[in-house]
């Protein structure tokens, strides 16, 4: 028979493999054990293992790894639908200012429509802002160059 003791606390700290017990005058127990510290192992030499220690090895990891795997998911998600959110705010206002401007001028060239497409929330904004001075497509070119 062998004696194995399993540390899953999270401490690295070398364990101790005897236990003993002692009175001021006599010692009563001394005994060793075959130690395995969870915190200490290389968890993914353990993924296919059939060793009984990698169930608990795994078990104690797999919350850590969880958590990590969570929360970088969550962070991309999060970044995305920002990304997806500012995307969508530019494509509509893009949308909206090209409605406007044909319903002024009548009809807009495939390069301008291009180049408006091309233009940050804030270009739109400030383009949004002087709409009604435009009058034609070549006043329009001139305010989009400056703001090129």
């Amino acid at each position: 028979m062998l004696p194995i003791a399993v540390f899953a606390h999270d401490s690295k700290a070398e364990e101790t493999n005897r236990h003993e017990v002692e009175l001021p005058f006599l010692k009563v127990l001394q005994f060793e054990f075959y130690k395995v510290q969870l915190k200490r192992l290389p968890w993914r030499q353990y993924i296919n293992s059939n060793n009984p220690v990698a169930a608990a090895l795994l078990s104690k990891e797999v919350q850590r790894v969880m958590e990590l795997t969570t929360s970088w998911h969550l962070k991309g998600w999060q970044q995305g639908r920002q990304e997806g959110r500012q995307e969508g705010r530019q494509e509509g206002r893009q949308e909206i200012l090209l409605r406007q401007l044909r319903k002024r001028l009548g009809t807009i060239s495939p390069e301008v429509e291009a180049k408006i497409k091309t233009l940050s929330v804030e270009q739109l904004d400030d383009l949004a802002e002087k709409i009604l001075d435009i009058t034609s497509e070549a006043e329009l070119l001139r305010v989009l160059a400056l703001k090129h």
